[in-house]
């Protein structure tokens, strides 16, 4: 239970740090003419 446990939390601390990567894979895909953000304007 402890091992398991203490995994868990590791996940749980590193919520931001996955936000991130996510975010950076975005902002790559703004090299296409018409990228997500692009339609914002």
């Amino acid at each position: 239970y402890g091992a398991w446990k203490a995994n868990a939390q590791a996940s749980v601390d590193h919520a931001e740090t996955r936000y991130f990567i996510a975010h950076l894979h975005r902002l790559v895909d703004e090299e296409e003419a018409a990228g997500p953000t692009e339609e914002l304007g």
